[in-house]
């Protein structure tokens, strides 16, 4: 861990007799700054967070090889590593992972136990996009169902995915699907433009 600055001293608990150093840290491996007692970093041989630590454990223990390492590794990325171009997009946004999912193979084993696991065409979405990677907020899902459930952006003034208002004040409704935009329609109201959203995705 790289000494950024030292802070305060403090009690560690309601019963501690002494006060501990404290001092701001960042991991050289991916870049996350936090503050943490300076006697605990001194025997941490590793050098490393602990986010930092459980991917090298798990690298070590083997499971480096695993299909979906490389996704859960990319989740880790996303959230907490700065440099990292969709950090705005995930921990920029206060998007982080339980702790448990920090391991690898609590993560592996949840997400093998959801619904479409290993079904072609499926990869893991998160059902709430303003919510975090933790149990209960990941599915297997095509790549039409996650076109629906991107965030609505800033400039989509209609307040609903997909639907966003023409010039002409008409409500034009798009999805992408294979990277590609496909135009579903175009309607005068919003109520029939979330209708045929809705009808297209056949809920």
């Amino acid at each position: 861990m790289i000494l950024i600055r030292e802070t305060e001293k403090r009690f560690t608990t309601e019963k501690s007799s002494t006060k501990m150093p404290f001092a701001i840290y960042e991991c050289p491996s991916c870049n996350t700054q936090a503050e943490a007692n300076m006697y605990t970093v001194k025997r941490n041989k590793s050098g490393l967070c602990k986010s930092c630590m459980l991917i090298e454990r798990n690298t070590k223990h083997g499971l480096k090889d695993h299909k979906l390492y490389g996704t859960w590794k990319a989740e880790h990325v996303r959230c907490y590593n700065e440099n990292s171009p969709s950090y705005k997009n995930y921990g920029g946004r206060g998007i982080i992972m339980s702790d448990e999912f920090k391991d690898f193979q609590v993560w592996l084993t949840y997400i093998e136990s959801l619904d479409n696991y290993g079904v072609e065409g499926y990869t893991l979405d998160r059902k709430d996009n303003d919510g975090n990677y933790e149990c209960g907020n990941l599915r297997w899902a095509t790549y039409s169902e996650q076109a629906f459930n991107r965030r609505i952006m800033s400039h989509n003034t209609s307040g609903e995915n997909n639907i966003c208002i023409e010039k002409s004040g008409n409500f034009l409704v798009q999805v992408q699907v294979n990277g590609k935009q496909k135009k579903i329609g175009r309607y005068t109201t919003l109520e029939e433009a979330v209708a045929a959203r809705n009808n297209y995705k056949g809920v």
